[in-house]
């Protein structure tokens, strides 16, 4: 009998364990228990699936260890359940993009033969612009590893001020201009260095057409009201034709100026930022002069503070009558809204 049992699995066993007690009598099923060692909760369940007719589900899967899913949300079965998954720690790769919109690709061959086309013509120049995060000026830690064994403070809390850089790079030539401010970067501080510069750029290329590479950023979008007004005005004032070329959204790190940022940021973690504008110092991270991107005269530090003003058609704030004219100075080259823009000067006198 106990060889039959061994052999028979599952509800078959069971029901031959219960024709067994049936058949002992009274007292079989201790009996069974001591001399054969079956178990009384399993003969009891054979008895009630030869009285029922009906077989009882066995449940395998719902026995042994159970998957982290079945338990409570706590940290360790979350982490079994990311490296069931694969996922394993990184360093979070900013040169890929996340999302893509639809007219990306076209949005990018827009893009590329804007500047290609600048670079083949005389007279226009491309530039790239953006603002860097702001940097606070203390002998603060920013996960660089220096040779000289500078200490520096863990927690940030009491900077000595907090400084916002703002870059102005020339694919063509490999020139870069920085500027550095206590202030906001607005729109006005961004056309207020484009404008200083132009009228060097026109004494040395012969300026008449300025590309200007941006990613839509808070300040220098296609919508924002006071970035255009201000250019216009720039167009107007020294008879120059601006085209604004913006690549499409979630892919800024495509921006040229955003290896420079790159290259100043390897080179300069490990610095400390003690003095007040400590960051100028950036132009001492390179060993030879030869190599060193900044020249002396493309650091400059600016005091003037700048608020936010908006610009709109039609009426002001403050309900006054506005002209509309420099909403009109750009044209739309492309049907995808702000991608590319161009502003054409007003002729003298007019």
């Amino acid at each position: 009998m106990e060889n039959t049992a061994r052999l028979l699995k599952g509800s078959q066993r069971r029901r031959f364990m219960a024709d067994v007690v049936r058949a002992l009598g009274r007292g079989g099923q201790r009996f069974a228990e001591k001399h054969l060692g079956w178990n009384r909760k399993t003969i009891r369940k054979g008895i009630e699936e030869r009285e029922s007719g009906q077989p009882i589900d066995d449940r395998f899967h719902e026995r042994g260890r159970k998957k982290a899913e079945a338990h409570l949300p706590c940290v360790r079965t979350l982490r079994s359940t990311l490296n069931e998954l694969g996922y394993r720690l990184g360093k979070v790769r900013k040169c890929r993009p996340q999302k893509k919109i639809p007219d990306t690709d076209a949005i990018f061959e827009e893009v590329h033969g804007v500047n290609e086309a600048a670079a083949q013509e005389d007279g226009v120049m491309q530039i790239s612009l953006d603002t860097k995060a702001t940097v606070k000026v203390g002998p603060f830690s920013r996960g660089g590893y220096s040779p000289q064994g500078e200490k520096a403070s863990d927690h940030d809390f009491q900077p000595e001020t907090s400084i916002t850089p703002f870059g102005v790079l020339l694919p063509q030539i490999g020139e870069s201009h920085l500027w550095f401010t206590e202030g906001k970067v607005t729109a006005d501080f961004m056309v207020d260095r484009i404008e200083g510069m132009v009228p060097r750029w026109k004494q040395r290329f012969r300026l008449r057409i300025l590309v200007i590479n941006a990613d839509n950023g808070t300040e220098s979008d296609g919508h924002r009201t006071q970035w255009l007004k201000r250019l216009v005005e720039l167009t107007d004032t020294h008879q120059l034709t601006i085209q604004l070329a913006y690549y499409p959204p979630y892919h800024s790190k495509f921006n040229p100026v955003e290896r420079l940022w790159g290259v100043l940021e390897n080179h300069c973690v490990a610095r400390l930022s003690t003095a007040r504008i400590r960051p100028l110092a950036w132009r001492g991270a390179w060993p030879t002069e030869a190599s060193n991107p900044l020249s002396a005269k493309s650091l400059r530090s600016i005091g003037q503070a700048y608020r936010w003003r908006n610009w709109r058609c039609g009426k002001s704030r403050n309900g006054r009558s506005v002209s509309p004219v420099w909403s009109s100075g750009f044209s739309r080259t492309s049907h995808r809204l702000n991608w590319d823009n161009s502003s054409f000067p007003q002729p003298l006198g007019a």
